[in-house]
């Protein structure tokens, strides 16, 4: 069953034509899959409370469509990535407090 679970979300982070993924409180991530640089139409992606995230990928950077994101809540963060000067199409970031954005 874990196998399945885990093949299952593998092959899922391929979808390209995905616009929005809603993870909020997926509690089970320590890192992003590297895969999600296939979801090229991504525009929103929420990670609010995923509490054990540490490590974003740095193939976020491919995300060239993303619009919205959200990681307020992931306190164990450690470190935001300078690709994410990269995403022109971002309009709406949500920091964790950890890493609150000075104008």
């Amino acid at each position: 069953n874990y196998i399945f679970i885990k093949e299952f979300l593998h092959l899922f982070f391929e979808i390209a034509i995905l616009l929005e993924l809603d993870l909020e409180g997926y509690s089970n991530f320590i890192m992003l899959p590297k895969k999600i640089d296939y979801m090229t139409s991504l525009k929103v992606l929420n990670l609010k409370d995923c509490g054990k995230l540490k490590v974003l990928s740095e193939t976020l950077k491919d995300l060239l469509s993303l619009e919205k994101f959200n990681l307020s809540g992931c306190l164990c963060l450690e470190l935001l990535s300078n690709e994410l000067g990269n995403l022109i199409s971002l309009i709406a970031l949500s920091p964790t407090q950890k890493y609150r954005l000075e104008i």
